[in-house]
């Protein structure tokens, strides 16, 4: 029986398919690498007309021609290096970039929540939840008498006792002493104040001389409080807690911490919606702690 020669084999269709299927899959497979599609970059008309409006905005002048095609290559260099890193993938292990990617769908969400417009209803609903956070300010009535420390020097706190004692026994006298003599003159400062709010009186005396004055006694001498000029002695004359205040009264501040509440559950929840899509699988280390 004859052999088929290699001639006759090489005239066989079943090889020349099976040739030819082998070489489009290695075609295939190489075939991006040896000629890489071309991708298009688009810079359109809007685009270029918002490079030339912030050019315009930075130097209050339009851009000139040349200037412009600076700005569009500019643009088009940062695809196309942007692109590239992608390719690469660059982005993916980035922290800052992970973070900042985070930050912009949680922005896109909040800014969703901010805007909602909040009804007085709504408002007034969540006043009434965390009143804490809305109480009005404590106000007192006082005189003082101030005791300068640059003119008293080692003898400011001995005489700021010696006075204070004189005032307080003065009390218990038919005919006390004209206190508004007493002490030293600041002509910033003055003797006797109404009913002023806690911030108002920190912002003239301090803010540890302000909280003092709430636990001063009403109708006393006491001190010598401290503040950024020196001493005082002080004699509260009428005080009003802290209380609750009417929406009418501190609505802006209301909306405001009202929005802040929104944007934070509404990020929790698109959240909790976008992560139950996903499968989580967690493999702790044998050797994690809780």
């Amino acid at each position: 029986m004859n052999q088929p020669s290699v001639e006759s084999w090489w005239r066989e269709p079943l090889l020349h398919f099976l040739l030819l299927g082998s070489l489009l899959f290695v075609v295939n497979a190489f075939w991006d690498q040896w000629f890489p599609a071309q991708e298009n970059i688009v810079v359109n008309e809007g685009r270029v007309r918002m490079l030339a409006e912030n050019f315009r905005r930075t130097w209050q002048r339009p851009p000139t021609a040349s200037e412009l095609d600076g700005l569009i290559e500019e643009q088009i260099r940062d695809e196309v290096l942007t692109r590239e890193a992608q390719r690469l993938g660059l982005d993916r292990d980035d922290t800052v970039i992970r973070r900042r990617l985070r930050q912009k769908i949680e922005i896109i969400t909040e800014e969703a929540a901010a805007s909602v417009q909040p009804t007085d209803a709504q408002l007034q609903n969540y006043l009434n939840l965390h009143p804490e956070n809305f109480r009005g300010e404590s106000r007192t009535a006082f005189t003082q008498i101030f005791l300068d420390p640059s003119k008293r020097g080692d003898r400011l706190d001995a005489d700021a006792k010696v006075l204070l004692d004189r005032l307080r026994a003065d009390e218990r006298r038919p005919t006390s002493t004209n206190w508004q003599k007493l002490g030293d003159q600041l002509f910033m400062l003055k003797q006797e104040y109404p009913l002023s709010g806690e911030r108002e009186i920190a912002t003239i005396f301090g803010a540890d001389f302000a909280s003092s004055l709430l636990d001063l006694k009403t109708g006393e001498w006491s001190g010598p409080v401290r503040s950024g000029y020196g001493l005082h002695l002080v004699r509260v004359s009428a005080s009003e807690a802290a209380g609750p205040v009417a929406l009418a009264d501190i609505r802006p501040v209301v909306e405001r911490e009202w929005r802040n509440a929104q944007r934070k559950a509404g990020a929790e929840a698109q959240y909790q919606q976008l992560r139950a899509g996903y499968k989580i699988v967690v493999k702790r280390p044998a050797t994690a702690t809780p």
